[in-house]
């Protein structure tokens, strides 16, 4: 890719010397801006510059072309070297694959929504169990459900990035279109299915959080009740409500 720019460059530098050659006076003299040119030198003198920003506009077009179709390959395939460890990663990722390839767009954005999903369902996980005081490292069973669950949800993403890297999307036919379909589509189910035992995950998490992490609202209100008889007790309150209510 350097190669390309320094010829770019080099190639608008001898276009600019060589344009200032035929335009400058010690030169042709062939200035279209100079009205004391005769009729035939200014027509020469137009043509002449048509024609240089003609091939320079055309020539650094194929140039600049050449360097983004370059840089757009290079920044697919790195994603292929590039491996998953979190789920930002995934949406850089998808993000560029949906980019890459208009044809499968709408099924890569439902993958990406579904990580999407499933970064909010480890956010609820982190605030029900802080409501507590208390932290998924504290829960071994916790952990490894996580990053198992992790683990599934980023093989699916792959594959999801590997079918996108495999696919041209620029000669891309209905068949092979729709072979990629299938596959991302596949993905997907997958995905789906381990949000759905998460969300079990997540409801059994509930239950031990109300079990172990919190007192009962009977037991609570036992409490409570020994609290305000003790004080009775001390303060003589219960001996008067006992006379008042005999007189």
């Amino acid at each position: 890719m350097t190669k390309r720019v320094v010829k770019m460059v080099l190639f608008n530098l001898f276009i600019f010397i060589l344009g200032f050659g035929i335009m400058s006076n010690r030169g042709l003299g062939l200035n279209f801006l100079n009205l004391q040119l005769s009729p035939v030198k200014f027509g020469v003198a137009c043509a002449v510059t048509f024609f240089l920003t003609g091939v320079v506009t055309y020539v650094n077009y194929l140039n600049i072309h050449s360097i983004l179709t370059y840089m757009i390959r290079s920044e697919k395939f790195l994603v292929k070297d590039v491996v998953l460890n979190n789920v930002e990663d995934a949406f850089d990722k998808l993000t560029v694959a949906k980019r890459e390839n208009s044809h499968l767009s709408s099924e890569i954005s439902e993958v990406y929504s579904m990580v999407k999903e499933f970064q909010n369902k480890l956010d609820i996980l982190n605030q029900l169990l802080a409501n507590h005081g208390r932290k998924i490292s504290e829960w071994s069973w916790m952990v490894e459900f996580n990053k198992e669950s992790e683990q599934e949800i980023f093989a699916n993403v792959r594959e999801v990035i590997d079918t996108s890297i495999v696919f041209d999307n620029e000669n891309a036919k209905d068949t092979t279109v729709k072979s990629a379909v299938q596959k991302i589509q596949a993905s997907t189910n997958r995905i789906e299915e381990i949000l759905k035992k998460y969300d079990e995950f997540l409801d059994t998490v509930h239950k031990v959080v109300e079990q172990h992490l919190r007192s009962k609202g009977k037991v609570v209100a036992d409490s409570l009740d020994g609290t305000i008889q003790s004080a009775k007790k001390v303060y003589g309150i219960d001996k008067e409500t006992t006379e008042s209510q005999n007189s």
